[in-house]
């Protein structure tokens, strides 16, 4: 099992950003590396970062906020509402921000964006460093403006080819970025549905941690309060030998009672389920 990829989210932060919902916690910016669960598998989110944005610290600040805080000895480096920087004895330093999210999109296995108006600049330009670092990047842009860059064909509008809307010729303004090389670009709100599975960790098989489940530490100490509660002998023939835990029923496994168990010997286990043992 390789660990949870870290992937940056691009994109314009406010108070409740995509990231809050796709995430589903109202701080997923401010905490440091977290990690999440997501359909595909675990995913740790890597940046970028701001401060309290769920419940309005520092938003009086320079039109949204910036500063940094710690979290486990780690420091938070962000930025929120628009801005950018980073607070230092109330000193604000937004190339120290701008460093620090570089720095998160080297380091991250891909990039997320989401684009729902066109004066995001500071997404474009993540999005860019991302391709410049050979960063696949699910890029995913709201639906209104996805189609004001398509005809009623489904042909791109660009600054040769604009497409006409009624008596306004419109243009695909967000087309450079859409054919940047590693960015897949798609219609609508971000969902990990569409990003291969193979960006994500292998997913255990039951068995897989079921096996991994016996040879955990709570197994062996719920297997030594069954056998002691069954007196150290076997509840079909009474032997006190080679005594092995067996399962009566699956229903709580992982969390199982006592009176989910029964305790048996191997000859009894093997008439009993017909497997040698669990």
């Amino acid at each position: 099992m390789g660990k949870a990829p870290k992937v940056y989210f691009a994109g314009k932060v406010s108070r409740e950003c995509y990231r809050t919902k796709l995430l589903n916690n109202s701080r997923a910016m401010s905490y440091v590396d977290a990690t999440y669960d997501t359909p595909k598998g675990k995913i740790q989110y890597n940046g970028p970062y701001a401060l309290g944005c769920d419940h309005g610290c520092l938003h009086n600040l320079a039109h949204g906020g910036v500063g940094s805080t710690t979290n486990n000895g780690n420091t938070t480096w962000g930025y929120c509402e628009g801005s950018a920087g980073w607070l230092d004895g109330g000193h604000f330093q937004p190339g120290a921000t701008t460093s620090r999210c570089l720095m998160q999109i080297r380091e991250c296995d891909f990039v997320i964006a989401y684009i729902d108006t066109l004066d995001c600049f500071g997404t474009i330009a993540e999005i860019g460093i991302a391709s410049a670092f050979y960063k696949n990047t699910f890029l995913f842009i709201n639906k209104e403006l996805w189609n004001i860059g398509f005809d009623k064909n489904g042909s791109w509008g660009d600054v040769y080819n604009p497409i006409q809307h009624g008596e306004v010729k419109t243009y695909d303004d967000l087309w450079f970025i859409k054919n940047l090389p590693h960015v897949t670009p798609t219609p609508g709100f971000p969902t990990f549905s569409v990003i291969p599975s193979g960006f994500f960790p292998k997913q255990k098989t039951h068995k897989e941690k079921y096996h991994e489940y016996l040879l955990s530490e709570k197994w062996a100490s719920l297997r030594i309060k069954k056998i002691a509660e069954a007196g150290g002998k076997c509840q079909m023939c009474n032997k006190n030998v080679s005594l092995q835990v067996h399962h009566r029923t699956y229903d709580n496994i992982f969390n199982e009672k006592l009176s989910d168990l029964i305790v048996l010997c191997k000859y009894c286990h093997k008439k009993f389920h017909n497997i040698g043992h669990d």
